[in-house]
């Protein structure tokens, strides 16, 4: 759940985990952050255009993915799948930024960020197999 005032995750109440017999934990496995592009193979520039944005006038997630993905060549998206993706949001994106993609790849996998005013909005780790 999210508090729309202050933006941030909030914790369930316990009518919401009571109504699907839940079981309430502390205990949330957390990943491990995805790296940062160190050396990158690839880089795109992005501007955000209005129809990027979601309701709250931010870039609407699935576009991060978009840009991450498209620094890769169309021969190894063609002939390779997809098969885990860890990513992490950092800052939010508005309209009529410029953003930068960066990708580096490490044989199946491949770390992506999204970087606006030189500070990463985006971070990810993508791994791969040959299709």
């Amino acid at each position: 759940m999210m508090n729309l005032k202050k933006r941030r995750m909030v914790r369930l109440e316990d009518r919401f985990i009571e109504a699907y017999e839940g079981e309430y934990t502390t205990k949330i496995e957390r990943l491990a952050s995805p790296q940062p592009v160190e050396k990158p193979d690839q880089e795109h520039d992005y501007r955000v255009r209005f129809m990027d944005i979601d309701i709250n006038r931010h870039v609407n997630n699935v576009h991060y993915i978009d840009w991450m993905l498209d620094t890769l060549e169309p021969d190894f998206l063609l002939h390779h799948e997809l098969t885990e993706m860890n990513i992490l949001y950092k800052k939010e994106v508005s309209y009529g930024s410029t953003v930068t993609s960066r990708m580096q790849r490490d044989g199946l996998k491949t770390y992506h960020e999204i970087l606006n005013d030189g500070e990463p909005s985006c971070l990810a780790e993508c791994q791969w197999k040959e299709v």
